[in-house]
């Protein structure tokens, strides 16, 4: 028994066309769970690396605000603050910079952080900064907050190179600010 061309057809499309509606909407239903599974895996960890952000900022707010209620920069001189500086910079196993202002928020030492890349083991891991890098360190630096506050973390900025980056203040004795 011979089928026709027009039967067979019929027959194809009698069959086929279910099973490619079928088809269209399991792929459809199929995309639209995928992509909502990825959205919560995202949102999720978003949130964790959020998490992790705010302990590690907390840590270094914690531990700057440590140093500057262990160290009296007020009754230091220029050059002994310096070195002051070198000690919280050292502690400070994240900071790419250390600065102290004054009360009337001048500069009360010169800042600490490296100009080229560090041979000693303990220094080595730190960025190198650069004069915009220092600027723009500045400018995100909280100062009138950390007085006002005590304890702030400035505006996200970054660094020359793209790297993110944050200024925490903290205020310390006589009204001097440790950012």
């Amino acid at each position: 028994m011979r089928v026709g061309p027009r039967t067979t057809l019929a027959m194809v499309v009698v069959a086929g066309l279910p099973l490619a509606i079928a088809g269209w909407t399991a792929i459809s239903l199929s995309e639209g769970a995928l992509v909502e599974r990825a959205e919560r895996a995202n949102a999720s960890a978003a949130r964790a690396l959020a998490t992790r952000i705010a302990d590690a900022t907390n840590e270094r707010l914690r531990a700057i605000e440590l140093a500057a209620a262990a160290i009296d920069v007020s009754a230091l001189a220029p050059d002994e603050r310096v070195w002051a500086l070198r000690l919280v910079y050292r502690q400070i196993q994240d900071a790419s910079a250390v600065a102290l202002f004054g009360p009337d928020g001048s500069q009360a030492a010169e800042p600490v952080f490296l100009s080229q890349k560090s041979e000693d083991e303990s220094l080595k891991e730190r960025p190198v900064v650069s004069d915009a890098d220092l600027s723009r360190f500045a400018k995100s630096i909280p100062f009138g907050l950390a007085k006002d506050v005590g304890r702030v973390i400035g505006p996200a900025y970054a660094s020359e190179a793209g790297a993110p980056r944050i200024a925490v203040a903290v205020s310390a004795r006589g009204g001097f600010v440790l950012a």
